[in-house]
């Protein structure tokens, strides 16, 4: 955990300590709740973002003052270690489990509005708000990279005739992408929309919190921009969120609470019996 907390919240001044031991929870709770998530190739998380990012090189002594001033604790809902999923920057609304995962929901993985203090939480972050564009044809060569990886279907078409919003979940969300090239259909559904979209200098498009606007000429797409909120899967803690709260003074358990609404803090220990 202390090759954890650091590499996944940053920041270590003092006034956002009580941010940074929520995130201690928040990861030992991710950790509780994934043993033996790949049992069969003998370890249990992967040490990036598909899971949580582990960087000892990155510890600092805040990061591990919040590990032993939570020592054991974790959250729980039934009596069960919760999916304690977090993102960087919610956008104002954090999403549900089920619009940006193949899940099913969960009540303490709801879409809440992001605001408990002063204002939306995470409105200090430089993601807040963004925009980003791509050139119709950039934005073809980009497909026709990312589609084939994330739909398993290859990509047919040099210009894209269309992009179209089909749904949404609760807190705006999209969850249902069509894009229409002069070939074929292709439909992307949540995370899948992050990572086809990628951003022309490299990386997944920040969030799925997005409107497409389009420029048009004759019956291709020429230019895309694309106007969004926030950054990450917005399930859960929003760091930059959390970071506020402890500014205005909230503590850990408070901050907790307030994005895994319902859960209870409990002391959890694994035992392993001695080996023969």
């Amino acid at each position: 955990l202390k090759g954890v907390v650091t590499a996944e919240i940053g920041h270590e001044t003092d006034e956002v300590a009580q941010a940074v031991e929520a995130q201690a929870v928040a990861a030992r709770t991710y950790v509780a709740g994934h043993i033996n998530q790949y049992a069969s190739e003998g370890f249990d998380l992967v040490p990036t973002v598909m899971d949580q990012v582990y960087r000892p090189d990155k510890r600092h002594p805040n990061g591990d003052r919040a590990v032993e001033a939570t020592r054991a604790l974790i959250l729980t809902h039934d009596d069960r270690p919760i999916r304690a999923n977090y993102a960087s920057t919610c956008g104002g609304r954090t999403a549900a489990v089920d619009e940006s995962f193949d899940a099913d929901p969960l009540p303490y993985l709801v879409s809440r509005e992001d605001k408990l203090g002063e204002g939306i939480c995470c409105r200090t972050s430089s993601v807040y708000r963004w925009d980003i564009a791509w050139t119709g044809q950039e934005l073809v060569q980009i497909l026709a990279e990312t589609v084939p990886e994330v739909t398993g279907k290859p990509w047919k078409g040099s210009a894209i005739r269309d992009l179209k919003i089909m749904e949404k979940g609760p807190s705006g969300r999209v969850t249902e992408l069509r894009v229409r090239t002069d070939l074929a259909e292709y439909t992307l559904k949540k995370g899948a929309i992050r990572r086809a979209f990628t951003r022309p200098g490299g990386g997944w498009m920040r969030s799925t919190a997005v409107e497409f606007k389009l420029e048009r000429r004759n019956d291709r797409v020429e230019r895309v921009i694309a106007e969004g909120k926030g950054w990450g899967h917005g399930v859960g803690m929003c760091q930059w969120g959390a970071m506020q709260l402890s500014k205005e003074g909230y503590d850990f358990r408070t901050i907790l609470e307030h994005y895994y609404p319902g859960t209870t803090l409990k002391p959890w220990y694994v035992v392993q019996a001695a080996a023969e």
